[in-house]
Formats: C-alpha cells, structure tokens, sequence
C-alpha cells in the first residue's frame, strides 16, 4: 500500500470520527435539554455553556485533522503524481496520446457509461421512498418536531445510505474498468510508438503553481479561522447560530 493512500485513510478517519463525535455532542445535549425540560419547559437545550462543554472535547481532534491536513498539503510529493494518482485523469492522459482507440477501450470506456447511469439511476431510485414519505401528509399530523424526528429518520437514513452505497459500488467497478482500459492503453501505446504513429499532447504548465495557489489560500483560510476564533467572532457566530434554532426553528 502506498503513502499516499495510507495518509488518505488516516484522513478519511479522522473526519469522520470527527463527524461522529460532533453528532454524538449535539444528541447528547438535546437529549439532557429535552429531558430537563419536562420540568422546566422554558429551559434552554442549546446553550453556550452546554456547547462549549461538550465542543471542548472535540477541538483537539479537529486541529489534528486540520494540522494532518496541512501536513498532506505542505509535504505531498510532486502535484503531477497526485494528478495522475486519479483513475480517470490517468486514463485519460494515456489515452489523449492514443491515435486510434482499439475495440476493447470502446468497450471498456462502454462499460464505465454504464456503471455511472446505472448508479445514479439506482441512487434515484431509493430517493423515490423518500420522496413518497415526504408527500404524504398523514406522517406530519402537527408541527410537533419531536413527534417527527424518528418517523423521519427512519424513512430518510436507510434509503439515503442505500443510495450513497449503490454510487459507491457503481464508482469501485466504473474505477476497475477505468484501470483495465488503461492497461490496455499503454500496451496500444507502447504499439504506436514502435512503429512510429503515435503523438504526444502539449505539456501542462501550470500544474504546479496551481497547486501552490491552493496551498496559499489554505494557509490563509486556516489563518483567518484561528484569527476569528481568538478574537471571539466564532463564538459570536455560534451563540447567533444558537439563538436561530432555538428561536426561529424551535429546537430549543
């Protein structure tokens, strides 16, 4: 396994550990807010000092991952390896230097149409139940949330994660055929050039100082953000986030 795809899959973790953390957090507290508020009904759930405490937690995760980031950012080897890392980029850089595609890339390339149609054609179809439970004004007798909240999970979340599987698998054998295509191109390639029929596509310059360009704005996006949460703004952003949903939405 390379590098590179083991600091994806520590990445790919982290995120969502974070996400769990984060959703387990903000459960957490709606539940002991729901609960006190049996006796004190006009007790806030979402407070600062509910959030902070349980956000206090979760910060050391989230510079981790956003140092881990920056790392991945800072110390990836060269931008034209991760380019050409892509399935399909690299198919298609081995095949932009095909003169003649042969009947077996056809049919490869067929059957990647195929994966992609087929699975957002499948995914479509498990947001039909979703759409069928939405519509349908018997699931929503009153404007009581709580009363909704777990007819609604229940009809969204397995469908939704039926769907995210379904492009998923689509993806994983679109990606497979990709490779096989490319295998296939660069013995086609190798073909062309012994006898002397194949050409070469202009070089990319600007790989690499579009690359640099996103470093920089990433720096300066996570500059920004440390400058926002020492000055206070963050917190500012979060009581107004807090009194929104507690006011407008009447989660509180």
């Amino acid at each position: 396994m390379s590098k590179r795809k083991i600091y994806r899959g520590v990445q790919t973790v982290l995120c969502i550990l974070f996400v769990v953390l984060l959703s387990q957090g903000a459960i957490g507290i709606y539940a002991e807010g729901a609960a006190r508020k049996a006796e004190h009904p006009l007790e806030a759930i979402y407070t600062p000092e509910e959030v902070g405490a349980k956000l206090s937690a979760i910060v050391p995760l989230l510079f981790i991952s956003i140092g881990f980031t920056a790392a991945g950012l800072l110390l990836d080897g060269n931008p034209a390896e991760k380019l050409t890392d892509d399935a399909e980029i690299r198919r298609d850089l081995i095949a932009s230097v095909i003169a003649q595609p042969s009947e077996a890339m056809r049919k490869e390339r067929m059957i990647q149409s195929r994966w992609k149609v087929g699975g957002w054609l499948a995914c479509s179809l498990c947001m039909i139940p979703i759409l069928f439970y939405l519509f349908h004004e018997e699931h929503f007798p009153d404007q009581d949330l709580e009363s909704m909240i777990p007819g609604l999970t229940s009809a969204l979340i397995p469908w939704t994660f039926a769907g995210i599987s379904v492009l998923m698998i689509s993806g994983f054998f679109r990606e497979q055929s990709m490779r096989r295509e490319t295998d296939i191109a660069k013995e086609q390639k190798k073909r062309e050039a012994g006898a002397g029929t194949g050409f070469m596509p202009k070089p990319q310059k600007n790989a690499v100082r579009y690359t640099a360009t996103q470093i920089a704005l990433c720096i300066a996006a996570a500059v920004l953000i440390l400058m926002g949460i020492m000055n206070g703004s963050a917190l500012d952003v979060l009581i107004k986030a807090i009194n929104i949903c507690s006011e407008c939405i009447g989660l509180g």
